[in-house]
């Protein structure tokens, strides 16, 4: 937050943060392997042997529906000669098989069967499993730790549990009924920091502000790796529910609440390099909702993804392009010491948490 006296606008980061290469192995160390991550809801896994894939910055995971009911994710990789065990998607197994050589794990990760290994000298004495992750599960959503180290979930999202329960008591038992994928053309903070001020809308997002809530009320406010957004949502409360509200969790996923027969929207952003990453929209309702009602999320669903999505896709891909401009380097802020519907002050503290976890400073290194 600015200083009063401060005489001095706040900067936003230097444009190499965003076009250097090298750096994003760094964050993937620093950040995406060190942070709780959500991959995904327990809808997906709906019985015994049930199991999706994620990416997590370059590593692909498999969350497993166990014998016992609970869930456990491993890295999706043979411990043979390093084969994929499983493809990207979802489905379900009583074993998991590996493609390349048929070594078979049960579904709490134990090397079953390995052909042509009787008479290997010592093989019968090594504990063989896949590598699993440490996990957790909250209000339905599946988290991962890469970092044995790390502070339990409960630290990172306990204080907005009461929060997002008030709003929607069914999270855990809700079912997804549509899905879409945007690819962005640019650095994974561009995409994230256009998603932490609502600054841009009044121009660039005609529809939602017609449609769906108003910016003169909307404000984002923060609390360590926590950004809430509010804002006061159109239509008939007795057919679109309540007001619009976001939960952000550091570093890539954000839990929404749409006015829109009380939905939820979770957004998981996915980097891919220096230069791309996929923002994936995932649509939930409670599960006794009317079909007709259903359809009208899925039909909001779509006219999500055809305007503002599409137009922070653009957006995204044309900052990326501009930081490449010689005539920029790094640009001011607006932060004020009121947060208001138009300013950026969440931009300023999503970058101030991203150096302070990089251990940078305001120039890239």
């Amino acid at each position: 937050m600015p200083d009063g006296n401060n005489s001095q606008p706040t900067m936003t980061m230097s444009k190499q943060f965003y076009l250097n290469e090298d750096l994003y192995e760094k964050e993937k160390e620093k950040i995406f392997y060190r942070e709780w991550i959500c991959i995904g809801h327990i809808s997906q896994l709906p019985e015994v042997g049930s199991y999706f894939t994620a990416d997590v910055a370059g590593q692909s995971v498999v969350a497993i529906r166990q014998k016992d009911d609970s869930i456990r994710v491993f890295y999706n990789v043979c411990q043979h000669r390093a084969h994929p065990l499983l493809k990207e998607g979802h489905g379900k197994r009583r074993v998991i098989a590996c493609p390349y050589h048929a070594w078979t794990y049960d579904l709490d990760g134990e090397l079953k069967r390995a052909r042509g290994t009787d008479g290997v000298p010592g093989f019968k004495d090594q504990c063989i499993r896949l590598r699993q992750i440490r996990s957790d599960i909250a209000m339905g959503l599946v988290f991962l730790n890469m970092d044995d180290n790390a502070a339990p979930l409960m630290e990172t999202i306990g204080k907005i549990i009461s929060e997002v329960e008030e709003i929607a008591p069914n999270l855990a038992k809700m079912r997804m009924v549509a899905e879409h994928i945007l690819h962005h053309e640019s650095n994974w903070k561009v995409t994230l920091e256009n998603f932490t001020e609502c600054y841009h809308c009044p121009v660039a997002h005609k529809y939602l502000l017609e449609n769906v809530y108003t910016s003169e009320d909307y404000k984002v406010t923060f609390d360590g790796p926590i950004f809430r957004h509010y804002s006061k949502g159109l239509g008939d409360p007795a057919i679109h529910g309540e007001d619009f509200r976001i939960w952000f969790i550091w570093p890539n996923f954000s839990i929404h609440r749409y006015p829109v027969h009380k939905c939820i929207s979770l957004r998981h952003w996915r980097p891919h390099g220096h230069s791309k990453n996929d923002y994936v929209f995932r649509w939930y309702v409670d599960p006794d909702l009317s079909e007709d009602a259903v359809q009208e999320v899925i039909r909001y669903a779509q006219i999500h993804n055809d305007t503002t999505g599409e137009e922070d896709a653009v957006i995204a891909e044309q900052v990326q392009t501009g930081l490449k401009n010689r005539g920029y380097t790094s640009g001011p802020l607006v932060v004020k010491p009121e947060i208001g519907n138009e300013n950026e002050n969440a931009v300023a503290h999503f970058q101030q948490l991203y150096l302070m976890k990089m251990g940078a400073q305001s120039d890239a290194q």
